[in-house]
């Protein structure tokens, strides 16, 4: 028998902060989202970006990095030491995403 899948549950009300996203990586601290190990990112935007998380120095790039399309939702388990995400958008695009913590997938 299979494992059960949880649906994903916001805590604390929808704790979330946004990145705006440009062609110039910028970071967004995830510490605020408290010590939940699950994120719901959502590119809200209509333009791809590329993510990539780590510590408060990590930088995203257009090439090795996660692409993560326009209008995506992804739920991504972060461990301890990723506490900031970084993306960046290809030429001269922009982009938001939103990060939300949680419980489940």
């Amino acid at each position: 028998m299979g494992q059960a899948i949880l649906v994903f549950d916001p805590v604390g009300g929808g704790i979330a902060v946004n990145l705006s996203v440009s062609n110039t990586t910028a970071r967004v601290a995830l510490t605020a989202l408290g010590d939940s190990r699950n994120v719901r990112f959502h590119n809200n935007g209509n333009k791809n970006a590329f993510m990539r998380m780590g510590d408060s120095t990590v930088v995203a790039t257009t090439t090795g990095c996660m692409s993560f399309p326009a209008g995506a939702i992804e739920i991504l388990s972060v461990g301890p030491a990723m506490t900031h995400l970084s993306a960046i958008t290809a030429g001269s695009d922009t982009t938001t995403i939103n990060c939300t913590s949680g419980h489940g997938a």
